[in-house]
């Protein structure tokens, strides 16, 4: 008479063991998936802050928000919440700090987060149009040298750091002007040209020559050339 395993659900002769499966791996595995299911279901309720279903001993705290001193009563588990919003978060300027630090080292280590990922002669591109610089400027200027900058500029409210710098001495920010912004792309550029004449002032006072490069300067002609040429690695 064949029997069913109780953890594969195929029909067997039950000459394994007490016969409610077909191997040892289905055995093990069986009572191991009911032993994970009740630590799952431990782990879930400490984490929520409950012990045994019910209240845990501590009850509600006060907790005062850093960046507006306003008081509200929080759960034992979330008595460490430092603010009341994200609003007041990110108005703090240590938190800022930090997210500028954070973005200025993953725009420095080539994670930049969106664009595409493409070299030229070994240099990393961010973009369809760094792509198109490079190639641009080394024809014109084939005896150059040419890499991304490494550091940063401070000031206007903002940090970042320029695309590339030029035989050491010359500071380069490749932008993409848009021809045409609508209405459905405004909200989606606003950030991006906000931004445009804070970097410039950067650039002046930063005591170095500078070129400030956008793709009209390149040509809409060479640009759609370089596409056809680029070898993307990743995000397209």
């Amino acid at each position: 008479m064949n029997s069913q395993c109780e953890k594969c659900g195929i029909e067997h002769d039950g000459k394994h063991g007490s016969g409610r499966f077909c191997s040892s791996s289905c055995s093990r595995s069986y009572s191991s998936n009911i032993r994970r299911s009740e630590v799952n279901e431990r782990v879930s309720k400490k984490l929520k802050g409950l012990i045994n279903g019910k209240d845990p001993a501590h009850g509600d705290v006060e907790v005062t928000c850093k960046t507006c001193g306003s008081v509200r009563m929080k759960k034992w588990v979330k008595r460490n919440v430092k603010y009341c919003s994200r609003e007041c978060s990110n108005a703090d300027p240590s938190v800022k700090e930090r997210i500028r630090s954070k973005r200025i080292q993953s725009i420095q280590s080539g994670n930049v987060g969106y664009g595409i990922k493409c070299e030229f002669m070994g240099i990393r591109c961010d973009s369809a149009l760094e792509y198109a610089f490079l190639s641009w400027y080394t024809q014109a200027h084939p005896d150059s040298s040419i890499k991304r900058f490494k550091g940063s500029l401070s000031g206007e409210g903002i940090t970042y750091v320029p695309d590339f710098i030029i035989d050491d001495k010359i500071l380069v920010e490749v932008k993409y002007i848009p021809h045409y912004v609508g209405e459905s792309l405004s909200k989606k550029w606003s950030t991006y040209v906000s931004t445009l004449d804070q970097k410039k002032k950067l650039l002046e006072a930063s005591g170095m020559e500078y070129m400030w490069v956008t793709n009209k300067d390149i040509g809409q002609s060479f640009y759609r050339k370089c596409l056809k040429t680029i070898k993307y690695t990743t995000g397209r």
